[in-house]
């Protein structure tokens, strides 16, 4: 079993290289493919080292776009190209454009299970935190409702996100969750028709959100 380093471990999913259309699918800044292609790679490249551990949650590329790039068609082929310029110990997952991969993995890391997936419907009966992709910018980057992580390029700044990073944020919601559980509802006495004003209960995260280090591309 790999050894987990949380800060030099890293998830990511989704980037799509030398598919046109996912520009326009999924909103991204892009002007062309080719500027999409070098910012993802030059991001990755970037936060990744040599000796990080990466999860990647599928979907690397759509076959590539004959009209960018010439070359024999097929899935391999273009899964092999841009694999090869990656840095790190990559997990690769299966994902609906992909030729190969795992299907799904649960990790244990700080105390905190993450079952991974590239399909967030992948989940079945499992209760704990959910770790995806596929879903682009339709998900949020946290759920923290339905406990699932969209690491989807689309919603995390285009580049991977630390797992560390991860935990930070999942720990310090569920911290904030054990609070609102021992804390008891403080009301004061109001005029009929008037709203209940509850004091001192912590403020949930805002959704979509995510946290400081992740999901701005100008970081």
């Amino acid at each position: 079993m790999t050894e987990i380093n949380p800060k030099n471990t890293f998830l990511f999913s989704d980037p799509h290289f030398d598919h046109k259309n996912i520009i326009r699918f999924a909103h991204r800044p892009f002007k062309n493919v080719e500027q999409m292609n070098e910012t993802i790679l030059k991001n990755y490249n970037k936060k990744v080292k040599k000796d990080s551990l990466v999860y990647f949650l599928g979907d690397m590329t759509l076959r590539g776009d004959m009209t960018i790039r010439k070359g024999p068609k097929g899935r391999t082929f273009w899964y092999n190209f841009w694999f090869k310029q990656l840095k790190g110990h990559i997990e690769f997952f299966k994902g609906n454009h992909d030729p190969k991969g795992f299907n799904e993995t649960v990790i244990h890391v700080d105390n905190l299970y993450f079952k991974l997936s590239h399909f967030p419907q992948n989940r079945e009966d499992w209760v704990g935190w959910m770790i995806h992709g596929h879903v682009h910018d339709k998900w949020p980057f946290i759920n923290y409702d339905y406990k699932t992580i969209n690491v989807s390029v689309d919603v995390t700044g285009f580049k991977p996100v630390r797992l560390s990073d991860i935990i930070k944020a999942v720990k310090k919601y569920e911290k904030r969750c054990q609070m609102r559980r021992n804390e008891p509802n403080k009301f004061r006495r109001v005029k009929r028709g008037e709203a209940p004003l509850i004091k001192n209960l912590p403020l949930p995260l805002v959704k979509g959100k995510g946290i400081k280090g992740i999901g701005s591309p100008n970081e």
